[in-house]
């Protein structure tokens, strides 16, 4: 009898290496690819031995038995998950298993959206890559109450369009997303990127988080380099103290674009357009953002540079902001540098 257990002990440990040797040389050798990059699609439904097949004929795997035993020998049997996947160089059983079992898939749509694009342009950008139509509500109205609560700074955003919250960046989408998962994943990216990095200056400003946006989303439309637009927030911000019209061309332009207008030619007429984003009708902020602010801009308004200027321009010949500290300075710059 003790004989037998010696021998089973024996056996059970010769089998207990093999499995071991099995598991490491066979999980980690490094299965050259035939091609540079090799692209797999997976599809929900397709069985474990379809997928295996699919592996083993593009060059994945050497065995769809030897890959299964090792799917199984990590629970991993039942947990494939459906998509597009891209494969490189070379590859190992354990690469391929855990990048199918783990849904590491490739995004089907790549969109980069630059700084300073209004709601309108983004969604012609979405519009563009066919994941959205021009019929397609995208607002925040797409969100569960309980959604919304996920992102603080919406509980007083007061309106449901995010104009001004879809924060300049590369955005990665799988194959056939909602309008709400396109919303939620712009709305994290703000988040992680902007909201959080920011909170605690967020609190300590005077002004509220909607009009440090709106002031950031003039500031972007307006100049270009970091120091321009710290001064031009501090001109901004004095401006409000004042209860002095704003006076942003930009403002005129986002009124021109959202009336179909194409190009941004002002002429008189356009500074007496009756609208609440008109800054030269109407003191204070227009009531929304003018566009979707980078964070340079928006920090530029959480720390603006104070100065004894109250007017500024752009030059007509480089773009070169010029400043001014009275109206009759300001007259004098706009017949030097405009004409």
């Amino acid at each position: 009898m003790l004989f037998k257990k010696e021998n089973i002990r024996k056996v059970t440990g010769i089998a207990i290496v093999i499995l071991v040797l099995f598991y490491l040389g066979v999980g980690n050798y490094k299965l050259p690819l035939q091609k540079e990059t090799v692209s797999l699609k997976i599809n929900s439904g397709d069985s474990i031995n379809s997928i295996t097949q699919n592996l083993k004929n593009n060059g994945l795997i050497m065995s769809p038995l030897v890959f299964k035993l090792w799917l199984a020998m990590n629970g991993w049997l039942d947990d494939l998950k459906a998509g597009n996947y891209s494969f490189e160089g070379a590859v190992s059983t354990a690469e391929v298993a855990s990048r199918i079992a783990l849904g590491k898939t490739i995004p089907v749509f790549k969109i980069t959206i630059p700084e300073g694009l209004t709601l309108k342009d983004v969604l012609q950008l979405f519009q563009e890559k066919g994941i959205l139509m021009a019929t397609d509500k995208f607002d925040l109205g797409l969100l569960t109450s309980e959604e919304r609560k996920i992102h603080p700074y919406l509980l007083n955003w007061k309106t449901v369009n995010p104009e001004g919250l879809i924060f300049p960046d590369t955005y990665f989408f799988e194959e056939n997303p909602s309008n709400a998962e396109i919303l939620e994943t712009v709305l994290n990216n703000f988040d992680n990127k902007v909201y959080k990095s920011l909170e605690s200056k967020f609190e300590a400003s005077d002004f509220s988080f909607r009009d440090i946006i709106i002031i950031a989303s003039l500031v972007e439309k307006e100049v270009v380099s970091t120091e321009d637009r710290r001064l031009v927030a501090g001109i901004i911000l004095k401006r409000l103290e004042m209860n002095m019209p704003l006076q942003v061309d930009a403002t005129i332009c986002y009124i021109k674009r959202k009336n179909g207008n194409t190009l941004c030619k002002l002429k008189e007429s356009d500074f007496l357009v009756d609208s609440p984003y008109n800054t030269y009708k109407y003191p204070g902020l227009p009531i929304g953002p003018i566009c979707n602010p980078s964070l340079d801009a928006i920090q530029a308004v959480l720390n603006p540079e104070k100065s004894t200027y109250l007017y500024y321009l752009s030059a007509a010949a480089d773009s070169q902001t010029i400043y001014a500290k009275t109206y009759e300075e300001h007259l004098l710059n706009k017949a030097k540098y405009l004409n």
